[in-house]
């Protein structure tokens, strides 16, 4: 525990490199489209194909942690996160941006995976959900700092800085990560990677019951996020003319919400239990949807009826995340890092798969957005009722 205080940081940043890789150069995508001469619909694809190399990496960088260790397979993906930024710094076209966003996607997935996998090697139960929590908000810093920072970017340089940064960043937590970080993995004996090994733990996680419930949570919570991460610049700035550095701005209200309910999951988790939070997140992710439509069907259009309604989402889906996690991954301790990298993969995949639908719905006005968000709701509702049941205890 007290080794584990001392790296806290490290995790931390660790933790957040694929939210820094995908939320910095958000105030950038139009420009991107307009510097590199493409649509705004194949910008947005830089996006949603960065999700699914994120999510494609994450399923394998657990099941590999769980038999050599977590460190190695960390730092393969943090190289990985830099070899993407070069090729997006000096890309000459839309179609080299998108490979280079597709390679540091393979490598983000590493970040979070592997640093829930550490985390649950040293605690589990509410003492892990606090510290999910904690992450939780760290990761909401980012979102705030992180558009913040690439609108600034955008407005003062260009949008290639913007990778530039992101490449310093990786420089500087490989450092941290090979000179800091120490193996939490107590390994019995050293293996390598078997594919049968592999599938067993594929059948004894997906047979359990609420940890596809949690699964299903956490893919549709994570999509409506992203709904928004791929609709919200082109709204805000073409249809509501905001500045790259007014839209980071607004992303400032939209992650403080998001930290608020990481920083209220963490403080009442512990006396009101992983259930009675869950069940509030998901209440709290419809309302923000229905409220938002409610504005777009009486044609009120303004970022107060985007932003509000967001917020009140992000609330919730702050308090979806690391109850599902912990709810989850409560009878895995021995394979921990297969089962977080199977949540992780699904999450991101979630996302993908979200942005990658709304890539092609207009974003002229907020209700798309608003039904994607009730959809999404719904869905974590319905996952709760029929499959993980905390309702029944609240």
């Amino acid at each position: 525990m007290k080794q584990l205080s001392k790296i806290f940081f490290i995790l931390v940043l660790t933790a957040t490199l694929g939210q820094f890789f995908s939320d910095l150069y958000l105030p950038s995508l139009p420009a991107i489209a307009k510097s590199l001469g493409t649509t705004t619909e194949l910008t947005q694809l830089t996006v949603s194909l960065f999700l699914l190399g994120y999510s494609i990496s994450s399923f394998f960088y657990g099941p590999v942690s769980d038999t050599i260790g977590r460190k190695t397979p960390l730092i393969i993906g943090i190289l990985l996160c830099l070899l993407g930024s070069i090729i997006c710094v000096f890309a000459a076209n839309i179609y080299i941006l998108i490979l280079g966003r597709i390679i540091q996607g393979l490598g983000g997935g590493a970040g979070a995976s592997l640093t829930t996998a550490i985390i649950r090697d040293c605690f589990d139960g509410k003492r892990m959900a606090k510290l999910c929590s904690y992450l939780t908000m760290a990761n909401m810093i980012v979102v705030i700092a992180a558009p913040m920072l690439g609108g600034y970017i955008q407005d003062y340089f260009a949008w290639r800085i913007s990778f530039i940064f992101l490449l310093i960043y990786s420089l500087l937590v490989l450092f941290l990560v090979i000179i800091f970080i120490p193996e939490t993995k107590q390994l019995e004996h050293k293996q390598h990677f078997k594919f049968t090994i592999y599938k067993n733990n594929i059948f004894t996680v997906l047979k359990n019951k609420k940890f596809i419930g949690y699964l299903i949570a956490l893919l549709f919570t994570y999509g409506g996020i992203f709904a928004w991460l791929t609709i919200g610049p082109v709204l805000m700035q073409k249809y509501l003319f905001f500045s790259p550095s007014g839209f980071a701005w607004l992303c400032l209200l939209f992650g403080t919400s998001y930290a608020f309910g990481g920083f209220l999951n963490s403080k009442f988790v512990i006396k009101y239990g992983i259930d009675r939070m869950f069940n509030l997140g998901q209440w709290l992710m419809l309302v923000g949807g229905i409220l938002m439509l409610l504005f777009a069907i009486f044609s009120i259009l303004n970022v107060y009826v985007i932003i509000i309604p967001l917020m009140i989402y992000m609330i919730g889906a702050a308090m979806i995340f690391p109850n599902s996690y912990t709810g989850a991954l409560a009878t895995f301790a021995k394979i921990a890092g297969f089962a977080t990298a199977i949540l992780i993969g699904s999450q991101i995949f979630g996302g993908f798969l979200v942005s990658f639908c709304v890539t092609f719905l207009p974003s002229n006005n907020q209700i798309y957005l608003a039904i994607v968000l009730i959809f999404c709701a719904f869905c974590v509702i319905i996952a709760n009722r029929k499959i993980i049941g905390t309702d029944s205890t609240s």
